[in-house]
């Protein structure tokens, strides 16, 4: 997943609101940081469409 989240990332680099959502993760959780340290990134392979109501659609790749 967080390899996930990294090419996320990738697309949107330098974005201030990315970098605070990634640094507050790394703050967080030890675990994450390590993980987000390695650099690997990975593509979703699937897409999954979930629908909430109290949100509405949410994709999830």
């Amino acid at each position: 997943m967080v390899g996930y989240l990294r090419g996320a990332y990738a697309k949107d680099l330098g974005d201030p609101g990315w970098e605070e959502f990634v640094t507050e993760l790394c703050s967080e959780s030890e675990v994450f940081a390590s993980l987000w340290a390695l650099d690997d990134v990975a593509v979703p392979t699937s897409r999954t469409v979930v629908r909430n109501l109290a949100v509405g659609e949410l994709e999830m790749f």
